[in-house]
């Protein structure tokens, strides 16, 4: 009981002391006689040995009790011969208690060694089978829990017409699995199929209904039945987008972008409006004007250092051109950071890569930081992970060393990249709002960066493969751009030019629609709700699966089936940034101002089939 005892109180940090005192020289177990009332004759013997045992050791003792009280006050307050020890559940006192006790010990050694065939032969006859149907009937009372979940998923909804599906459709793990009917929609089935599936259930809001999500860490689980609507109508998508406090952002699925600090991307409430209020000054004309002004000089610089009088220039993919044409771009509007396609740039003292290296290396392995676990990424098992890990390391080093610099510089030069801006704007703040620190001022720098250079660079990667792919649209965009007439000495284009070249928005905007850089938007109501990006539909784009920039031409085009920049308060704020960007580089790659001859953009002999 004492045992029992102690590992019930052992939570309320009290203790228990299970004392076994031998035979100590007191008087109380003889100060009264021996009760011998009502006596049971059948213990009469017994009796009588007992009694003459107790008369003999009166007074005959060893222990003496002032010594097995002090044992026991040192052992409670751990002092004397107790002190540094730990504390102890059984403290015997005396020899003879001593000798008993290894007496016990040693007959039950003995016993166990007798008898250890019979002791251990008690176990179940196949154990494993009794342990497997144990795991297969806690197995099937799982099963039979979700699919009653999954009948009140789907029942909560009106079984409205949709998928019902054994694997989520939101989970990171599921995009990478193949399309399976009644299993899974197949990896980004939004961004491949676009407008079909609203097409095969008839209604522009459709429901997808997953007894479970897979997730990073765990292989398969079963994690409780979701339901998603996926909505594809404009007037249900412009209710939805504009109304932010009924259909917040569900913030907990964009915590794997804070790992430099948090950010616009990853907040909500009062927090992104803190965020917004200051990040949104940065993103202005002025600024705008710098991207259109260094995306000339990098294209510019393109031409005469790596094109140079080359007739043809092959490339294996479109995105080995834009990648560091956007991460040059957003290196110099963005950070303040001017990069040129060619350079020998020194590794500064303190560091192993150069500010371009970082750049690079952190716009091109960032899915992999997003995915891959920290503690996997320092144990560098591989060269890409130990890359990734200092590449990630020494940008955060750089962005600290130029947030101190521009706090310690006495003046203050007017600059309107965005890092400079942000630092402005911070600066600037009052009204008794708490100023971002630093972690946050990185943390919304590394957000600049990722929606200013992947999504840009690939967007230009399919302008030019459907320029490629229509000739004629192509022929069609440089005379556009010949006859206005913007193209000043030197070969550059003007900020002004901007405007008077609509066809080129007209194609990038074709392409957005079609290819939007991110396939859905997600919001979040009583149950999980997505809004699905549904600028192929019929009803809103005539002959929508065709290439055909001028459909923009009318100003009533569908502007609420159109969201490649999300819409509503939480719309992009760097929208006019890649918007700028993408049509200087259209503009400038198309015409190629400073030679007599146009460029004209070719499909490989890999892709001339189609």
């Amino acid at each position: 009981m004492g045992e029992t005892l102690a590992v019930e109180l052992a939570p309320f940090s009290i203790r228990v002391l299970i004392v076994e005192p031998g035979a100590f020289r007191t008087e109380n177990i003889f100060s009264q006689p021996f009760y011998e009332d009502n006596p049971i004759p059948d213990y009469d013997e017994l009796r009588k040995v007992a009694i003459a045992h107790y008369k003999a050791v009166d007074g005959m003792q060893p222990g003496d009790p002032l010594k097995a009280m002090q044992a026991l006050v040192d052992v409670i307050h751990g002092e004397g011969r107790a002190k540094g020890k730990a504390w102890p559940l059984f403290l015997p006192l005396g020899v003879e208690t001593e000798t008993a006790i290894r007496d016990k010990f040693e007959t039950l050694d003995g016993l166990i060694d007798e008898w250890d065939e019979l002791i251990r032969d008690t176990r179940l006859d196949n154990l494993w089978y009794g342990t497997a149907l144990l795991a297969l009937s806690v197995l099937l009372l799982l099963v039979f829990q979700k699919i009653i979940e999954f009948r009140r998923a789907v029942h909560s909804v009106n079984n409205h017409p949709g998928y019902r599906l054994l694997l989520n459709t939101l989970g990171p793990i599921e995009n990478f699995f193949p399309r399976v009917p009644g299993i899974t929609p197949g990896g980004f089935h939004m961004w491949r199929r676009k407008h079909k599936d609203f097409e095969s259930h008839g209604w522009d809001v459709i429901t997808y209904a997953s007894p479970s999500t897979l997730y990073m860490r765990i292989v398969s689980a079963f994690l409780g039945s979701k339901t998603n609507f996926y909505v594809a109508d404009p007037d249900a998508i412009k209710e939805i987008t504009t109304h932010r406090a009924r259909f917040p952002k569900p913030v907990e699925q964009y915590k794997l972008l804070t790992f430099f600090g948090n950010n616009i991307v990853a907040s909500e409430g009062e927090e992104w409006k803190r965020y917004r209020k200051i990040t949104a000054p940065a993103f202005s004309e002025r600024n705008n004007r710098l991207v259109w002004d260094e995306t000339i000089l990098i294209v510019q610089d393109l031409f005469n250092n790596v094109w140079g009088d080359q007739e043809e220039i092959a490339y294996n993919h479109a995105v080995d051109l834009t990648l560091p044409m956007a991460l040059f771009v957003i290196g110099v509007a963005g950070f303040g950071r001017r990069i040129f396609w060619k350079e020998d740039e020194l590794v500064p003292p303190g560091h192993k890569l150069t500010f371009k290296g970082a750049l690079h290396t952190v716009a091109k392995e960032v899915f992999t930081k997003l995915v891959v676990p920290d503690w996997v990424l320092k144990l560098g098992l591989t060269e890409s992970h130990r890359q990734t890990t200092l590449a990630f390391d020494e940008l955060h080093m750089y962005l600290v060393e130029m947030i101190r610099a521009r706090k310690e510089s006495e003046k203050k030069e007017e600059r309107y990249d965005l890092f400079s801006s942000l630092l402005d704007a911070n600066e600037e703040e009052e009204d008794g709002q708490v100023k971002l620190q630093d972690s946050e001022l990185i943390g919304n720098l590394f957000i600049f960066l990722i929606a200013g250079h992947e999504t840009t660079a690939h967007t230009l990667c399919y302008v030019f493969a459907m320029l490629a792919m229509h000739p004629e649209e192509q022929e069609t965009l440089y005379e556009h751009i010949k006859t206005k007439s913007v193209i000043q000495d030197g070969g550059l284009l003007d900020y002004e030019c901007m405007n008077a070249l609509p066809y080129c928005g007209w194609v990038l905007n074709e392409t957005l629609r079609m290819f939007p850089p991110v396939h859905s938007i997600p919001k979040s109501v009583a149950e999980d709700t997505t809004i699905t990006i549904s600028n192929a539909e019929a009803r809103y784009w005539e002959d929508p699966h065709t290439f055909k920039p001028k459909r923009f031409m009318d100003d009533k085009w569908p502007r609420d089936a159109f969201l490649p920049f999300n819409a509503g308060p939480r719309a992009c704020l760097g929208r006019r940034f890649t918007e700028t960007e993408s049509v200087a580089v259209i503009a400038m790659i198309v015409s190629r101002p400073a030679k007599k001859t146009r460029t004209q953009i070719k499909t490989g002999p890999k892709y001339d089939a189609s």
